[in-house]
C-alpha cells in the first residue's frame, strides 16, 4: 500500500522537471505517529532526495505510549475541557493527530512537576488562541515554586514536632492502660495550632 502511494505521487512529480528515472523509497515509521515517503529523482547532473511528510491517525493507546500518561489520564483531561474531545472514526474508536500529542505532552509535562490544572488551563487557552504561552508557564512556575517552600518549610516545623513529641513519649511509660500518663496523653493534649503546640512543647521541656 506505502509503495503504490510512492508511485502515485512520484507519477504526479515526474511533470515538475525534467526527470529521467525515478525510484521510490520507503522509510518504514518507528511508530504509528508519523510515516515518511522517501522518493529519489534521478537528474542528469545529481540525484535529488525529495522527502514528503504524511501525518497518520493514532488510536488512544498510541497516543498514551508517546505521551507517557495513561488513556484513563487522556479521557479524563479531555472530560474537563484540558484536551478537546477526539475525533470518531467509523468503528467510534477515538482518533488522534500529531497536534493532539504535542498538546497531551505540554499538559503532561507541566502536571508532572505538580502545576494545578487551573493553570495547566490556562497555558493552553494561550496555546489555543494563538498566543505564545511562556509567560503563563513562567508565571505559573513561580508561583508553584513559592508554594513549595512554603510546604518545605512546614514539613521542617513538623519533622521538629515530631521529634519532640517522640522523644517525649519514649521517656514515659508505655503500659499506661488509661492513656493518661503516656504518649497518648500527649497526641490528646497536642493543639490545633502548630504555633501553640511548638509553645506547649517548649514549655514541657522547661
Amino acid at each position: 500500500m506505502y509503495d503504490m502511494a510512492a508511485r502515485l505521487v512520484a507519477m504526479r512529480a515526474v511533470r515538475i522537471g525534467r526527470v529521467l528515472a525515478y525510484s521510490p523509497a520507503l522509510m518504514l515509521p518507528s511508530s504509528a505517529l508519523q510515516t515518511f515517503l522517501l522518493l529519489t529523482f534521478q537528474w542528469l547532473e545529481r540525484v535529488q532526495y525529495v522527502r514528503l511528510e504524511r501525518c497518520s491517525v493514532m488510536l488512544i493507546q498510541e497516543l498514551a505510549l508517546q505521551a507517557g500518561v495513561a488513556a484513563k489520564t487522556i479521557r479524563y483531561y479531555e472530560t474537563i475541557g484540558l484536551l478537546p474531545a477526539a475525533a470518531r472514526g467509523p468503528n467510534n474508536y477515538r482518533r488522534y493527530s500529531a497536534r493532539d500529542l504535542e498538546r497531551l505532552r505540554l499538559i503532561a509535562g507541566a502536571r508532572r512537576i505538580g502545576l494545578p490544572l487551573l493553570d495547566v488551563a490556562e497555558i493552553r487557552r494561550a496555546r489555543d488562541t494563538g498566543q505564545a504561552p511562556c509567560g503563563h508557564v513562567l508565571a505559573a512556575l513561580a508561583r508553584h515554586l513559592s508554594d513549595v517552600e512554603h510546604r518545605i518549610a512546614d514539613l521542617l516545623s513538623l519533622r521538629t514536632t515530631l521529634a519532640e513529641l517522640l522523644a517525649q513519649g519514649t521517656a514515659l511509660p508505655q503500659d499506661d492502660v488509661l492513656g493518661e500518663q503516656c504518649v497518648c496523653a500527649l497526641l490528646k493534649a497536642f493543639p490545633t495550632s502548630r504555633d501553640a503546640g511548638h509553645e506547649s512543647l517548649a514549655h514541657s521541656h522547661d
